[in-house]
């Protein structure tokens, strides 16, 4: 796993839209030891942003998920904290796929 951990709200990349994401499984511990796990999947346009949503939210270990045409400051403490409680990672099309795939059916089981 690459390390795709940011520290600073400027370091977000600027794309269409954004899912962000509370991980709960991987908060607090591991790399995210003390911390609350956030993960910003960068998408370049709503429909995708709209996929990546839906399989965030079909998963147990996904809080708090939000749909953002633009991320700012205030609003993305306000919902998940400041930068310095948090472990943030940034996720794109590159280091997490599947997550994007969804729609077209990448996560679903075949029987």
């Amino acid at each position: 796993m690459s390390n795709d951990r940011i520290l600073h709200f400027d370091e977000i990349p600027i794309y269409s839209h954004y899912v962000v994401c509370h991980d709960t499984f991987m908060s607090g511990w591991g790399m995210a030891h003390g911390r609350k796990n956030i993960l910003i999947f960068a998408c370049d346009w709503i429909d995708e942003a709209v996929n990546v949503a839906q399989y965030a939210e079909s998963r147990d270990d996904m809080a708090s998920v939000n749909v953002y045409q633009s991320l700012l400051p205030t609003m993305f403490n306000r919902e998940y904290g400041h930068f310095s409680t948090l472990y943030v990672q940034i996720k794109t099309k590159e280091t997490m796929p599947n997550w994007y795939g969804y729609a077209k059916g990448a996560n679903d089981e075949t029987e």
